[in-house]
Parts: structure tokens; sequence; C-alpha cells
């Protein structure tokens, strides 16, 4: 009997010993759920230009113990590919009975042009906590690929982009009459987009035009929005000067832009007309006498006057304007008379007036850029020193390359250095003048000296108008 019940207990220690052998979940306690990473992309089939958006979903079993890692950029040719500055949102999930804690972030994806790309798959670094310690570790994503192409009609355009609402237009710092020889228009062109960044935006070509003198400047480049769910806007101004050399009709070229519309899938075209206008000859300039034409035998025709003194008479008293115009001298000389008689010269003030403009700085400039036309080194130098010693005070300390330091840009200084060079060391290899460079750079200095001035003028306290009006557009 005591024989049986010890075979008993060896058999079920036996038994014991195999069951931990043979169960490796008996022997060993579970391990612990892995983290999971989810990745997608959206949509697959894209326009060139339009944001794709790649999704990263990152999840653990328990809570993260430091930020998550992601790269910063995807680099694949041919695609823009940035982490997005939205803000990442959270996740709870529960998962074949286990509860986890994520994050879901996003890139966008631009395709600069037509087919199929593939982004790899990255390396995003986590740190979260498992049985009360931190674990460090890296997931990597899942590779991703779309295709990008152009919409009918975009195919020769050499730039494209995607928006939902795109804007083109112009306006001119002065309106387009009246004006003459020497003066200076400034054109500025305003593009914007929405969700399309300001670089993605077509560049703007300037033509040179007959008679007229065309310096574009540096475009300026601005986005602003994009974080917490804002609405991304991309703006893009070209500013671009002309300057009149000879009188006569001008037609500055009008723009036309194509974008794909977004909203209803189809391309869209955007424009700002031709600008028109005629330029007058330079008051100030040596009028020209023109010869009478000859006839076909050679001799030069006088003028002929058939009508006679008295006829002409009485056509000017009878025409309609002639009472009016007779009355409104007659109030002239009268109110010329009163003010004589209290001492006051009207004429002398006018003329007075007249100098001061014809000496003031805008009308300066005009005639110092007119006169820089394929001037050389040294007539430029002394052309715009005159200029130079109008603006500063009593025309004392006035120095070239000291304007060229405070407000030119590496263009007018590299010419302000060839002009000395060629002046003061002339055997120097690099003292290359370029004259039209010397007057488009010269043109840019001076718009940033105005724009100095103006920030460091006095500024008066008023109120507001109850109804501000909207800025002028030409």
């Amino acid at each position: 009997m005591i024989g049986g019940v010890f075979k008993l207990k060896v058999f079920a220690l036996l038994m014991a010993v195999t069951s931990v052998i043979t169960c490796p979940a008996l022997a060993a306690p579970a391990a612990a759920p892995a983290p999971i990473i989810r990745t997608e992309i959206s949509p697959r089939l894209a326009m060139v230009g339009q944001t794709v958006t790649l999704k990263v979903d990152v999840l653990v079993p328990s809570w993260f113990t430091a930020p998550i890692d992601y790269p910063a950029a995807i680099s694949v040719a041919g695609v823009t590919a940035q982490l997005s500055n939205s803000a990442a949102i959270n996740l709870n999930e529960r998962i074949d009975n286990q509860s986890y804690a994520g994050m879901s972030k996003l890139y966008t994806v631009v395709a600069q042009q037509a087919g199929e790309f593939k982004l790899p798959a990255l390396p995003v670094k986590i740190s979260y906590a498992v049985d009360g310690a931190t674990r460090a570790m890296t997931l990597q994503t899942t590779p991703q690929s779309f295709r990008a192409a152009l919409p009918a009609g975009a195919e020769n355009l050499g730039y494209f982009f995607a928006t939902p609402n795109y804007s083109l237009k112009q306006t001119t710092d002065k309106p387009l009459h009246r004006l003459k020889v020497g003066d200076a228009i400034v054109r500025r062109i305003t593009q914007r987009a929405e969700g399309v960044a300001a670089m993605n935006l077509p560049g703007l070509s300037f033509a040179e035009l007959d008679g007229v003198s065309v310096y574009p400047a540096e475009a300026q480049l601005d986005d602003s929005g994009g974080e917490r769910g804002k609405l991304r806007l991309g703006e893009r101004v070209d500013v671009v000067t002309y300057v009149l050399r000879t009188p006569g009709a001008v037609e500055l070229p009008g723009l036309k832009i194509g974008s794909f519309d977004t909203v209803n899938g189809k391309m869209r075209w955007t424009s700002v007309p031709t600008l028109r206008f005629e330029v007058a000859p330079d008051p100030r300039a040596d009028s020209v006498v023109k010869s009478p034409a000859p006839r076909d035998d050679g001799v030069l025709s006088a003028p002929t006057d058939n009508l006679s003194l008295r006829t002409k008479l009485l056509r000017a008293w009878r025409d309609p304007t002639t009472l009016p115009t007779m009355g409104a001298m007659a109030g002239l000389l009268f109110i010329a008379f009163l003010l004589k008689r209290k001492g006051i010269r009207p004429i002398a003030k006018l003329q007075r007036w007249r100098e001061q403009r014809r000496n003031a700085e805008p009308a300066q400039f005009r005639l110092c850029i007119t006169s820089l036309h394929n001037a050389d080194a040294g007539r430029a130098l002394t052309i715009a020193m005159h200029w130079l010693n109008q603006i500063k005070a009593n025309g004392r300390g006035a120095s070239l390359t000291q304007f060229a330091a405070d407000y030119g840009d590496d263009e007018f200084r590299r010419c302000v250095k060839q002009q000395q060079d060629q002046l003061f060391a002339p055997n120097r290899i690099d003292s290359t003048w370029n004259a039209l460079s010397f007057e488009r750079s010269l043109i840019s200095a001076r718009r940033r000296w105005l724009q100095s001035r103006r920030m460091s003028s006095p500024q008066h306290c008023h109120l507001p108008p109850l109804n501000p009006a909207h800025d002028s557009i030409y």
C-alpha cells in the first residue's frame, strides 16, 4: 500500500515537470505588446503641384515618455516633402483587447513634375514606458507611392500649381497720364494662392521695350498660415521699374497665368490687362523747329491764309467760349490788382514755387537718370554726385561709396567699386564699367533711401477715419 502511494506521487511529479517543459507560456511571463506604426498616403493619383498627404500613426501600449522624433523632410527627386507644421492628433485605440495611446502626424508632399514617385521607409524614434521603465526604439514606416500628372492645357506652360483659390493683380505708383520723357513708373504684380508655397508660384520675366528701360527687382516671397489648421497662403510680388526714354505710345504687356482649380478639377486662367499710355517730350529739352515740307518741284511751300482780319475777328467774337474766357481773364486781372495793392505778388510766388519744384529731389533724380544713359564712369560719377549733393544737408559729407554701403545692394556696391577702379586704378583687371547696371542699381538704392526716410520721419497721432477708403489701384 505504501509503495503504491509512493508511485502515485512520483508519477504526479513527473507530469508536473513535463508540463512545465512542454509549455513555455507557463514557464515564462507573457511578452509585453509591441508598438504599432501605420502609414497612409492620399490621394494616390494627384496633379503636379497638388498637395498629397502622408499620414504616420504611432501607437504604444502604455504612454510616451518623450516627444516622437520624426524626420523633418523626405528626399525624393522631383518631389518636395516636409513635415507639416500642424499639431499632431492624439489617438486612443483598443487593439486585440489591449489599450493603445498614440499620435498622428502629417507630411505634405508636392510633385514638381509628372511621373511615378516612391517615398522610402522613414525612421521614427520613440520612447515609451514598459513596467515602470523607459524603452527607446526606432520604428520604420511602410514605403508609399503615388503618381502625378498634368491636366490638358498645362503641358507646355513651363510651370504648374494647383489651388482652390488664386488671384493676380497689378498696380502702378502713379496714374498713367501726363507722363513725359525721363519719368519712371513702378509696376507691382501680386500673385496669391491657397495651399501653395510662394516659391512654387510662377516667376515673371519682363522683356525690353522700345524707348523704355526695364529694371526688374528681386521677387518678394511670403508664406503665411499652415499651423494649427490655419489656411496656408503663398504670395509672390514682382516689382519692375520702367524709365521712359522717348516720346510716343507705350504698351506694358499684360499677363495670363494658368492654374489648376482643385474645386472644379480643371484649368483656370487669370490675367491682368495691357497698360497703354502716351509719353510726351521733356519740356526742358530744346525744341526742334521743323522746316516746311518741300513741294514736288523742290520749292518750299509757305503758309497761306485767305481769310481777312475782319472775318477772323467776327468768328472769334461769335465763338461761344469767347465771352467766358474774357470774363475769366478780367476776373484774374482784378484779383491781381487787389493783391498788388496789398503787397502780394502771386507771379513771384508762382515762380518761386516752380523753381522749388524744379529743384526738388524727384525732379533732380529724373534728370540724373536721363543723363546717365550710356554715360562713362567719370561722367556717371559727376551726375550721381550732383544728385547726391542735393539730398545731403548743405551738400556736405556726400559720398557715393557711403551711400552704396548704406542703401545699395551687392550689384550697386560692385558698380561703385568698378567705377572707382576705372577712374583711380585703371590698371586693375576687374575695372570693367557697366553704365546700365549702375543706373539700374542706383534706382533700387534710391528706393531704399526713400523707405528709410519714411520710416525715420516722426509719425503724427491721429484718429483713424470713420470710413477708411481703399487704396487706389491704377
